[in-house]
């Protein structure tokens, strides 16, 4: 079962990112066009952003920290708000990768998502999510790839995974996409 997580008038930390943004812009007398001018992004994606309507990406939300000196504020409101997108049957799992010493995979009829290509993942919820808008997709699709920061630490945890042939061999997106996520399996494995 999904959970939609729309906001209803309470705090979470898409929406307090949001009025955190509307706050700062508004102490500094800017109005969303002149930060989008001063910070180099749509004044709509900004406004998106501060309606709660749709997540900065990674680089906005450093490129907000970095004009409004607040010390990786955004960052980290917006790693919380990609996490809180995780449905609580799979926190645990994905909690669980940032401090484990081996992970252990079964992936029956897709790729197991720590390896899974952007591209790959944005086809695989595009198909399987057909009413979720492309901002959502996209803030999927950003939480499964920050995932993989896992592979990034001083101990990286030694990665187990055994895919069924069917995953393989189901079409996810272009033949393109399937190609470059096969080469990105591969790669791995080496």
């Amino acid at each position: 079962m999904e959970l939609n997580n729309e906001d209803d008038g309470r705090a979470t930390p898409r929406t307090v990112l949001g009025r955190r943004l509307r706050r700062l812009r508004e102490a500094a007398d800017l109005s969303q066009r002149a930060l989008a001018d001063k910070v180099g992004y749509p004044h709509t994606y900004l406004s998106r952003v501060e309606r709660g309507e749709q997540l900065p990406s990674e680089a906005l939300a450093e490129d907000l920290d970095t004009y409004f000196v607040t010390d990786g504020l955004f960052v980290e409101l917006l790693a919380m708000a990609q996490d809180a997108s995780i449905p609580d049957y799979g926190r645990v799992v994905v909690d669980g990768e940032s401090k484990a010493a081996r992970i252990q995979v079964f992936g029956s009829s897709l790729i197991p998502g720590l390896l899974q290509t952007e591209d790959y993942s944005h086809a695989l919820f595009r198909e399987s999510l057909p009413g979720e808008s492309e901002e959502r997709i996209n803030e999927r699709v950003a939480t499964r790839m920050r995932r993989k920061r896992v592979f990034e630490k001083e101990q990286v945890p030694y990665y187990w995974a055994i895919m069924d042939e069917a995953a393989l061999r189901r079409p996810i997106g272009s033949i393109a996409t399937m190609m470059a996520q096969l080469q990105y399996v591969l790669g791995a494995v080496e």
